[in-house]
């Protein structure tokens, strides 16, 4: 719902560091100048998260649509992260659920969320113990990393296509070809190629 503008208690995740990578070269920074920004990956713990946040009983990432018997004798509702659901008596805090796989983009880049608490802060705000644990970590991808981060897309094969299986990767992919085959050729013919 982002995409459109909406506001959303999902952010979106991955289960794979090479996408992670991917996005934040190429995703995140489409209108800022690549080359001399930071990028920015986050490493989350989601077993950690769910049982700093709901208790023991709740582990790793959380189904929806699944009743958890909590250590307590509660049972965990993810329903009432819902916006029409009938609010629970207490504030709720961010829970890292897995979703149903219902589109190619998903299954490709391996898509986990973190669904926002009530307080939407930020997950190292709201969960300093996981960032002193080193369970919520943060590596910036300096310009001077950002090659070389590039060149490991590169030699696995990875590009657009890779993430998003789709008309519109292909689209993306056809491009960055095009792109780099035009690179080659003024490399090589020089001031020729105007």
């Amino acid at each position: 719902m982002q995409h459109y503008g909406q506001v959303t208690r999902l952010l979106d995740w991955s289960e794979s560091f090479a996408c992670a990578v991917y996005f934040a070269l190429f995703v995140s920074c489409e209108k800022c100048n690549v080359s001399t920004q930071n990028a920015s990956i986050w490493m989350l713990d989601p077993q950690a998260m769910n049982l700093e946040s709901q208790g023991e009983g709740v582990n790793g990432l959380i189904a929806l649509d699944e009743e958890i018997e909590r250590a307590d004798g509660t049972v965990f509702d993810a329903r009432c992260w819902h916006p029409k659901y009938k609010p629970p008596p207490e504030d709720l805090k961010s829970i890292a659920i897995a979703p149903d796989f219902t589109n190619p983009r998903m299954t490709a880049q391996r898509a986990a969320f973190t669904m926002a608490g009530d307080s939407f802060v930020s997950l190292d705000r709201e969960f300093p113990g996981l960032v002193s644990a080193k369970r919520l970590r943060n590596f910036i991808l300096t310009p001077a990393v950002k090659q070389d981060a590039a060149a490991f897309l590169a030699a696995a094969g990875l590009d657009a296509y890779s993430f998003f299986p789709d008309p519109r990767g292909l689209e993306v992919r056809r491009k960055d070809e095009v792109r780099r085959r035009y690179e080659i050729m003024r490399k090589y013919y020089g001031q020729a190629m105007k």
